[in-house]
């Protein structure tokens, strides 16, 4: 019996170390349950912080938004262009942000409880007030918070479709319109360039409004200098005829000279004109001596070479035609005074007379204007 109880003893003995090496395995093994179903716990928890309460809903009335303008741009004003259809299955509802999130703090004891225990004391270990419960709830609102993410990105696709070619469109645009700009630099350019030749118009025709009325002064007064012209035509007519008669009287005074004997005349010095031409040098032949605007005739200083051309060209004591030019020189510039045929000359002091020419009398002769011939 003694060596019974010293087995007993020691197997109590060995069933009790056997034990408190159980409890402290046991113990530690529930120190790190407990702190892993801690750990769930908090994480659950911050997970759920993450899931909104229930998906976003339509709303009843469906937003409007301006759709884009597909039809081809044209010159051409368009009343009802065509516009895309993108918003018509656009998800609005995908934009609602700061929606309310799940809290498990209230739940926190059902997320604490494995188990609940019915009427009928049977164990039930889901459902309301159970762990699998608030971790059924949150896999729920998860899968739909999933479907959320899905159809957003997808959202995100339509709109990135869209975007792409809004921005081809775009681009497009632009490049049409640095066209455009260019032409319209360049119509600009034209217009300021039109302006000024229209300014410098506007100028020239009040330059020529102001040079018309300045012509119709002169005009005028050159209607006034055509009246006081008439009045000395008239004068010069009376005296033309003066001098025709003169003439008259002269020729015949000449004739009868010339029947007495040419020989008699050039014994004196003095040669006739007679009806020969001759064709002399161009050039300065001489001045005028002196004038006389009442009978219309004028002495003539000739040169020597000149006069030597006349007496070599005359034939039986007479001259040929000469017809000459008086002109004027003042500042360098010769101006045309009149036109004179010779009738006579003075052989010994080289001067002769010559007759002006009515018809082309333009001023009249003063002594020291020259003779030329033409």
């Amino acid at each position: 019996m003694g060596k019974f109880l010293r087995v007993l003893v020691v197997l109590l003995f060995l069933a009790s170390v056997a034990a408190l090496v159980m409890a402290h395995i046991l113990f530690n093994r529930r120190e790190v349950l407990v702190a892993r179903v801690e750990t769930m716990h908090r994480g659950l928890a911050q997970l759920a912080r993450t899931l909104e309460t229930e998906s976003p809903e339509s709303p009843t009335v469906a937003p409007s938004y301006p759709e884009r303008d597909i039809s081809p741009i044209t010159a051409e004003a368009v009343p009802s262009p065509r516009r895309a259809q993108f918003w018509r299955n656009y998800q609005v509802e995908l934009e609602e942000v700061d929606r309310p999130l799940m809290d498990l703090s209230a739940r926190r004891q059902d997320l604490m409880t494995l188990y609940r225990i019915d009427a009928q004391g049977i164990r039930i270990t889901d459902g309301p007030g159970t762990m699998h419960g608030v971790i059924e709830n949150l896999v729920t609102r998860a899968v739909e918070q999933y479907g959320t993410l899905t159809a957003t990105r997808q959202q995100l696709q339509l709109l990135r479709q869209e975007l792409v070619s809004v921005i081809n469109d775009y681009n497009e645009l632009r490049n049409d319109l640095r066209a455009e700009k260019a032409i319209v630099v360049r119509v600009s350019a034209e217009r300021d360039e039109h302006r000024r030749a229209a300014e410098q118009t506007r100028r020239e025709l009040a330059q020529a409004n102001e040079r018309g009325r300045e012509l119709e002064l002169r005009i005028a007064d050159m209607e006034q200098d055509m009246l006081v012209l008439r009045e000395e035509k008239d004068t010069l007519r009376v005296r033309n005829e003066e001098q025709i008669e003169l003439i008259t009287s002269l020729r015949q005074q000449i004739t009868d000279l010339e029947r007495i004997g040419v020989r008699d005349l050039v014994d004196e010095g003095t040669i006739p004109t007679g009806v020969a031409r001759i064709d002399v040098e161009v050039g300065d032949k001489g001045s005028i001596v002196s004038a006389d605007h009442n009978y219309m005739f004028v002495v003539v200083q000739l040169d020597d070479t000149f006069m030597e051309e006349l007496i070599g060209a005359s034939e039986d004591g007479r001259l040929p035609v000469v017809e000459l030019y008086v002109e004027r020189v003042e500042n360098g510039q010769r101006t045309f005074i009149t036109k004179i045929r010779l009738i006579q000359i003075k052989r010994d002091q080289n001067l002769a007379i010559g007759d002006i020419q009515l018809d082309w009398h333009q001023k009249d002769v003063r002594p020291g204007d020259r003779v030329v011939y033409q």
